[in-house]
């Protein structure tokens, strides 16, 4: 997620956002498959995981970086819907969004 809001492809993010909330497990895949062979990681699923305060700043500073408010201010309440308080950073981020719109 870091890359692609260093590359203000809040999208791509926040799509990855999307995959860590979903309730289904997706399995792992490695370049053996493609070729046919059996993969070590084949059967296993990738858990569920749980964004934190370090996923939402991560997808704040992608809506910073794509220049994006509206999206940033929709991030803020995501995450504060879902009990994750914001910080310092958070705040200066959402700042420096505004700051940036002409």
């Amino acid at each position: 997620m870091n890359a692609y809001a260093k590359l203000g492809d809040y999208e791509a993010a926040y799509s990855l956002l999307q995959q860590m909330l979903s309730t289904k497990r997706r399995q792992v895949k490695d370049h053996h498959e493609e070729d046919g062979e059996e993969g070590e990681g084949e059967g296993d699923g990738v858990p569920k995981l749980s964004p934190n305060l370090v996923t939402y700043n991560t997808l704040l500073d992608a809506c910073h970086r794509a220049n994006n408010l509206p999206k940033a201010l929709d991030v803020l309440e995501e995450m504060k819907s879902r009990g994750i308080h914001p910080d310092a950073r958070t705040y200066t981020t959402i700042i420096s969004t505004v700051g940036r719109q002409r």
